[in-house]
């Protein structure tokens, strides 16, 4: 009895290929659930068989590259790599760089560059003092008076 490896069959796939010297069987379940066999032609049993295979084939494709849940705008935006800003952040993001320039152009030249030193460019007081030549307690009342200036500039 020469009857094929086992496959993983569709459940949809009710029957069994078995060959026999030079007899194809092909084994199946009625209605009844009674087992039964009928004796086919080498083509017939040849297109069962490729049946079977491109079933299987079906499978694999369908487990490997088919998506086996719902697919909703908000599970995509999640799954993607490049997310899209919303609209609304983008334009109060502008808004606020905006306001920003143009609050740190109102401030003297020696505060926004300190300023930028200190919280840009994350340096120390003393380094930025040693940088200028100046002591940190004055770099740190500069700063201190450019943060005032641009709180009251911006309403904060």
């Amino acid at each position: 009895m020469n009857q094929h490896p086992r496959r993983r069959k569709c459940r949809d796939n009710c029957y069994e290929l078995i060959k026999l010297e030079n007899h194809f069987i092909v084994k199946f379940k009625d209605g009844t659930y009674h087992t039964n066999s009928i004796e086919v032609n080498a083509e017939v049993y040849q297109a069962m068989n490729q049946f079977e295979l491109d079933d299987l084939k079906m499978l694999h494709q369908f487990e490997r590259h088919i998506e086996h849940s719902e697919i909703y705008e908000e599970a995509l935006y999640n799954r993607s790599f490049q997310k899209q800003e919303l609209l609304e952040n983008k334009v109060i993001t502008n808004i606020l760089v905006h306001d920003f320039i143009q609050v740190m152009e109102s401030l003297s030249y020696c505060q926004r560059k300190r300023i930028i030193l200190y919280f840009f460019q994350n340096l120390s007081l003393e380094q930025i003092a040693q940088i200028e030549g100046i002591s940190h307690q004055a770099i740190s009342k500069s700063i201190k008076k450019g943060i005032t200036k641009m709180r009251k500039m911006l309403n904060i």
